[in-house]
């Protein structure tokens, strides 16, 4: 990538950061178009059809043992779910109708990856192997393996080709090829990943170390120490890379030039997301930041208390964009973008239920 290769790039669909946090971080997810949302709660994964007015509709809802450990990828046409000692599944999102099942005898997954464009779905855990299943062909599931478990998955489009972050660094698989490559050493953790025109981009989560990586070769462009506390979210865009932590920081690295900080949150920044020349941060102090992005340094424009308890996740998507955020208070909102005004407000607990 970083050498100029013209390679289409899609999502990368990641745990960022372990434990807890990325649990609540993963319990709500939007599709690219902004048409469809799902949830994942306690005993179920609930998938609704977001009408222009009135409530969510309920499309499907897939059960799972109460307790287990789930993870979710939602795309523009495929929902897929991994649960733990259980199964692989693929739905239609228009109708969750099931395209895909396969059992799943590992005891823990934490990262899922979904490339609609040829049908395959990759997942990875508590595990010294990747098993990554094509949907669409309904051929065998295949592993690959590596040393250490599993925390971030995505996908490169040529191939296509599979990039794994967790113990030990990063690998990359091309479906039909095998291992590709791999970069770190035995005590690196990487826990998150994004793909760009500029390379992969890496998180180092025990050493609070950013790394941005060739395609080529795999080779290590820069690796550059962000900061001395837990960084929870990334987002690129251009030559800029962002980085929330939880300190409340915000901070911006760009090739050669010292790293820029910027502060408005009093707590730690939970997740970031981009569009149209703003970024959006979310904190643990309830709030919501907008910053205009457009030029060398962010710019807060706009900042509200956005819900009643801390903010897990925000998500950018739609045309034109519309910005949703989930919070431990039991809500959903809809905010515009980039105003930052409540669109609508949903009760998680209303829609799936529960008391």
């Amino acid at each position: 990538l970083a050498g100029g290769d013209d390679l289409p790039l899609v999502p990368a669909f990641d745990a960022l950061g372990a434990g807890d946090r990325t649990l609540l971080r993963d319990a709500v997810h939007l599709d690219p178009t902004g048409s469809r949302l799902a949830i994942v709660a306690r005993t179920a994964v609930s998938l609704y059809r977001l009408a222009v007015a009135g409530a969510p509709v309920l499309v499907a809802s897939f059960p799972h043992p109460d307790g287990a450990r789930v993870r979710v990828a939602l795309g523009e046409r495929y929902l897929a779910r991994a649960v733990a000692s259980g199964v692989v599944t693929v739905h239609d999102a228009g109708d969750g109708r099931e395209v895909y099942s396969r059992p799943l005898r590992e005891p823990d997954v934490r990262a899922i990856a979904l490339f609609e464009g040829t049908g395959f779905v990759a997942v990875g855990g508590w595990y010294d192997r990747v098993h990554v299943h094509r949907f669409l062909g309904g051929e065998e599931p295949i592993s690959f393996a590596r040393h250490g478990s599993t925390s971030a998955l995505a996908w490169l489009s040529d191939g296509p080709t599979l990039v794994v972050g967790g113990d030990g660094g990063v690998d990359l698989f091309r479906v039909r090829g095998g291992h590709v490559g791999h970069v770190g050493q035995a005590s690196d953790v990487v826990g998150s990943l994004l793909v760009s025109p500029r390379g992969i981009h890496a998180l180092d989560e025990r050493h609070h170390r950013l790394w941005t990586l060739a395609y080529r070769g795999i080779r290590g462009l820069e690796r550059v120490r962000v900061s001395e506390r837990e960084i929870w979210a990334l987002a690129v865009s251009g030559d800029a890379i962002f980085l929330g932590g939880k300190d409340g920081a915000l901070r911006v690295f760009r090739p050669g030039q010292p790293l820029a900080e910027a502060r408005v949150h009093t707590d730690g920044i939970t997740s970031l997301a981009l569009g149209g020349g703003f970024l959006a941060t979310a904190s643990d102090d309830r709030t919501i930041g907008v910053w205009d992005v457009s030029g060398r340094e962010p710019r807060v424009t706009w900042r509200s208390r956005a819900h009643d308890f801390l903010v897990n996740a925000l998500l950018l998507a739609g045309s034109p964009p519309s910005l949703w955020s989930s919070s431990s208070d039991g809500t959903i909102k809809h905010w515009s973008w980039p105003e930052l005004e409540v669109v609508e407000s949903l009760s998680t607990t209303a829609l799936l239920g529960e008391r």
